[in-house]
C-alpha cells in the first residue's frame, strides 16, 4: 500500500498540469517560471514528508518518479519517434504532466526543442526529489540522537564507551535557594 501512495504521488503533477494549461488558455497572467520553481519547491518537500513510506532511497526515487518517467518516455515516443502527438487522453497527459516547469526550464534552455525540454523537467524532478530524501535522512538522523546521563549517544543500542564521564543524577536533598549570600 505504501508503494502505491508514493506512484500516485508521483501522479500529482498531472493536476496542476491542466491547471496551468487552463490558465494559460483563459489568458490569466501568472508568474509562470515563478510558478516553475514553486513546484519543484512544493516537490521537494513533498518528497521529504512522505520519503518514509519507503525501504531505501533507491526505491524511494524510483517508486515517486516512475509516473513522471512514464510522461516523459511518451512524451519523447510522440516527438521524436511517431513525430506528431497522440490525438488521446494519454498525448494530452504526457503534454500536461510537465507544463508547469516548461517556462522555469526554458530560462535555462531555449524552447526551440521541446524534447530536450522535458527531459530537463524531468531531471529537475528527480533532483527535487533527491534533495527532499536527503533532507528527511538528515532530519531522521538528528532524531536518532539520544541523551543517555547526559551524554549524547547514537542511537540506544550503542554502548557508551567507559571512557566518557557520567553525570551523578542523584537527587539533592537540600535546598539550593536557601543558601543565598
Amino acid at each position: 500500500m505504501k508503494k502505491l501512495i508514493l506512484v500516485l504521488i508521483g501522479l500529482s503533477p498531472l493536476a496542476l498540469g491542466y491547471l496551468t494549461d487552463f490558465l494559460m488558455m483563459s489568458s490569466v497572467w501568472l508568474p509562470y517560471t515563478v510558478l516553475g520553481v514553486l513546484v519543484l519547491v512544493v516537490w521537494t518537500i513533498i518528497s521529504a514528508k512522505v520519503a518514509h513510506l519507503a525501504e531505501s532511497k533507491k526505491e524511494f526515487l524510483i517508486l515517486i518518479n516512475a509516473v513522471p518517467l512514464v510522461f516523459c518516455t511518451l512524451f519523447l515516443i510522440q516527438s521524436m519517434i511517431i513525430g506528431s502527438p497522440w490525438a488521446n487522453a494519454i498525448g494530452s497527459a504526457s503534454q500536461h504532466f510537465f507544463t508547469p516547469l516548461m517556462f522555469f526550464t526554458s530560462l535555462i534552455l531555449p524552447l526551440g526543442n521541446l524534447s530536450f525540454a522535458i527531459i530537463l523537467s524531468f531531471l529537475l524532478m528527480v533532483a527535487s526529489t533527491f534533495i527532499g530524501y536527503n533532507k528527511f535522512e538528515h532530519t531522521n538522523k538528528k532524531d536518532e540522537n539520544v541523551i543517555v546521563d547526559g551524554v549524547i549517544a547514537v542511537d540506544e543500542t550503542t554502548p557508551l564507551s567507559d571512557d566518557l564521564p557520567v553525570l551523578d543524577t542523584a537527587p539533592v536533598d537540600e535546598d539550593l535557594s536557601a543558601n543565598k549570600d
